[in-house]
């Protein structure tokens, strides 16, 4: 209960722009089918790219209009470790097994 409290807290501390930028996504891709949820409906359009281990741009795109979730298809990619970067600052790795 009170971590709940604290979580609404910080999301009402938030300024409103930020909480756009705020995503999780599916950690382990197996079907080759990445999901991308977005944590406020508020969301407008933005750049993402997806790069290896090395630091290598492999995908990139643009999510346009307001969305609360979209799917991205990465069959393409080999099995491994993967970093999704959303606009320049967001970034969250997952895997391809």
């Amino acid at each position: 209960m009170i971590i709940s409290l604290i979580l609404y807290q910080l999301i009402l501390a938030t300024p409103k722009r930020l909480l756009a930028f705020m995503f999780s996504l599916n950690k382990i891709v197996k079907d080759d089918i990445l999901e991308i949820c977005f944590s406020n409906d508020d969301t407008e359009s933005k750049m993402y790219s997806i790069t290896d281990a090395k630091g290598t741009a492999i995908m990139q795109g643009k999510i346009a209009g307001q969305t609360q979730r979209t799917c991205l298809y990465v069959g393409d990619l080999k099995k491994g470790t993967y970093t999704f970067t959303l606009g320049k600052d967001h970034t969250q790795e997952f895997s391809i097994q």
